[in-house]
This record gives structure tokens, sequence and C-alpha cells, in this order.
């Protein structure tokens, strides 16, 4: 067994998208494109079951998951080797194969939903999907989860920016901006669908008192949770300023709750790490659990426990575009992460 067992190791299994998402560092991501080969994620899935090396295997750092013409047969091998899954997907691929196989095989299904209008969803690039389009895939996924009784927990995510939570973040996205507008969407595409639901199924349906967009989450029908999550800028990678102020110290959970493998088998400490700005060494040849004991390993995740950043890249991600996003990111990351 390893000895400081990792809570979420991110695969991607390829770092291509189907949708052009301006609020996404992925239309201006320099770094090679690929898919990971089916042997390769073998061995990653077997040497992390084997030394029990993480909680959770999660299909996420770049790019849709369901893109890879293997993704069917990686997402089975995992749940064989009992693996606990985390799949991030945009759900414009979802069809009756993989929507069956994703809650058969799925811990924790997070539908990434993002836009939240017909305006907000023109942005994403989806030529081929309206809006209404969008939301009736999903629908019929939490559907089938019912009918299948299957013990998948899915997140429905919304992305949010109230009270520029995200500082620096482009202004001309369109993300949802205050509570009446989560309240609107509730209203509009969500409210009536799971009250028949829970009439067809026999389940309990629980409905929010408040709706409050900043850190809202709530479980509408036994396994079924409609959340926000701020709008991230990807390490200060999407910022209207040109400037960002390094960090001087901030703590992180990369390496210790979390790292990322590339679709080329590349380690990065966490998932912010897009561009592979620190590659620990790369898992093709080499044994996982070598790689994050390394001395160059070590010294980074010991540093993030403690607030010491030593790493460039991770002094930009945790700093700021302006004196005082600066001052607060650094200070909430002791908060956050006061448990290392």
């Amino acid at each position: 067994m390893f000895a400081e067992k990792i809570h979420e190791i991110h695969v991607e299994i390829t770092n291509h998208c189907n949708l052009s998402c301006k609020f996404c560092p992925h239309s201006a991501m320099k770094r090679k494109r690929g898919f990971m080969s089916l042997e390769l994620f073998q061995k990653i899935i077997n040497e992390i079951a084997e030394n029990q090396i993480a909680d959770y295997v999660s299909f996420h750092v770049m790019g849709e998951p369901l893109l890879h013409p293997q993704f069917l047969q990686m997402l089975e091998y995992a749940s064989l080797k009992n693996m606990k899954i985390h799949l991030i997907t945009n759900i414009s691929l979802l069809n009756d194969a993989s929507i069956d196989a994703m809650l058969r095989n799925v811990a924790i299904l997070e539908l990434s939903l993002q836009s939240f209008d017909e305006s907000s969803f023109a942005q994403r690039g989806a030529a081929a999907l309206t809006y209404g389009d969008y939301i009736a895939i999903v629908k019929k996924l939490l559907h089938r989860k019912l009918e299948m009784g299957a013990p998948a927990r899915i997140n429905v995510s919304l992305m949010e920016n109230s009270a520029n939570a995200a500082k620096g973040f482009p202004s001309h996205i369109k993300v949802l901006d205050g509570d009446t507008s989560l309240q609107t969407h509730l209203k509009t595409y969500w409210y009536d669908f799971f009250k028949t639901l829970s009439f067809d199924f026999g389940v309990n349906l629980s409905m929010p008192a408040t709706v409050v967009v900043r850190n809202f989450s709530h479980e509408f029908l036994p396994g079924i949770t409609i959340a926000t999550r701020y709008a991230m800028n990807w390490a200060n990678s999407i910022t209207e300023s040109e400037h960002v102020f390094p960090a001087l110290f901030a703590k992180c959970n990369g390496l210790s709750g979390q790292l990322g493998i590339l679709w080329n088998g590349d380690v990065v400490p966490c998932c912010a790490d897009f561009e592979a700005k620190i590659v620990l060494g790369n898992c093709t040849h080499t044994q996982l659990k070598a790689i994050v004991t390394t001395k160059q390993a070590l010294t980074i995740k010991h540093g993030l426990c403690k607030g010491v950043l030593h790493h460039e890249q991770c002094k930009r991600c945790k700093g700021g575009t302006t004196a005082f996003s600066w001052f607060a990111i650094q200070l909430y990351s002791f908060i956050q992460f006061r448990h290392l």
C-alpha cells in the first residue's frame, strides 16, 4: 500500500475537445494534443489499484473524455479494478450506450453544463445542438439513473461569477451572476421535471428553502444534485489583466490531495497545470509511485503543504491581477487547506 494515499488522480485520456468554450484555456493550449493509449491507461490503473495510491481516479485535466475512441473500454477496465471513478463530461456526446455504461461504473458523475440559457450556450460553439437539446440529454440521463436504480452520484454543475468571484475573469463571457439568474434557471428547467421524476419513481423530492448563487448545492432527488462552481481563471491564464502579481506564500493540495497524468504519460502536480509547466516524470516506462517520491516531487509537495511555493507556475496560479485579489487568494489558501 502506498505510504501517503492521494485523494484523487486526474487521468487525461485525451486533451481534444468538441466545444470551443471561451472560458476554457483549451482553445489556446500550446501543448501537443493526443489520445492516451489503452495500454498506458491500463498500466496506470493497474499500479494505482495494486498499490492503493488513490481514493478516486478522475477522467479529467483537459479535453472531453467521451471523444476517446476506447472510452467505454477504459471505463469498464477501471471499474473492473474496483476503482472509484469520478467522471467530468460536457455531456454533448452522450448516447444510450455511454449513459448506461457510466451509470453502471461511475461513482461520481459531474455534468459540466457551465452555460445556463440559450445565450450563454451559444458561446460554447456547439453548433449541432440547441440549448433545449442539451438540457434534454441531461434529463434523459437523470431519468435513466432512477430507472436503473444506479448508485452513481450525479452533480449538475453550473458556472457562476457572482460578485466577480474570479478576479480578472473576462467580462464579456456570460455566466450566472446573481441569485435571480439561478432562480430563473431552476424554475425554467428543473423544478417541474424533478416533481415528475419524484412522482414517477416514488422518490423523495427536496426543494431548497432559499436559492443563493454563491456555493449553491442542493440534492433535489436521491443522488441528484445541482450545484454552482466559481468561474476559475485556470491558474491566471484566463484574465483581462496583462499582469499577474506572483504569490509569495500559499498552500495547495497538489501532490497530497491530487495530481495529474496527461495523455502522453507526463505527471504534473495538479489539474490546473494544463500546459505541463511542471513535469515530474513520465509513467510510460517509470512507476508512478517512483515519480511522486522523487526529491523534486517531495520538495514541491511539502512546500505546498506549508505554504512555500517552489515553482513559478505555482506562484502565478496563487497570485492575483490586483493587490486585493493577490492578498485574498493567498490568505484563502491557508483557510482552504488548513488541514494540510
